[in-house]
């Protein structure tokens, strides 16, 4: 019995280090994604996808509006956005095929915003 809690305690403990977030981060992910094009109109912004897992949202001077964790699930990229009050918002980005760009489908219009990665723009 010792055993085996001592093998969960060493399996959680490697499950919630960085390291194993890295191994689950795709390294063509990795990096500045910008919009190159949006149905609704939206403005373009950069978001950097970190190796330890986390989704950073930054205007064009750099200011980072959000930082909120992503994981991916049959091969999407998902993003949990916190509503302080609310609840959790679902982002969902499909990429292509080549994976050179993702695809967020608007729920609300149901029009697609794509993204392109671009070499880094905020330090």
């Amino acid at each position: 019995m010792t055993k085996v809690v001592h093998a969960l305690v060493l399996l959680v403990a490697f499950c919630a280090s960085p390291s194993y977030a890295q191994l689950l981060t795709p390294t063509w992910l990795v990096g500045t994604w910008t919009v190159i094009s949006d149905e609704d109109g939206t403005p373009p912004d950069f978001a950097d996808f970190t190796v330890d897992g986390k989704y950073i949202n930054h205007g064009f001077n750099c200011t980072v509006r959000s930082e909120m964790p992503f994981h991916i699930y049959n091969g999407d990229v998902y993003i949990t956005a916190e509503v302080p009050g609310k609840g959790p918002i679902a982002m969902v980005f499909r990429p292509s095929q080549d994976k050179k760009t993702l695809t967020f489908t608007s729920p609300r219009t149901r029009h697609n915003a794509v993204m392109a990665q671009v070499a880094k723009h905020c330090n």
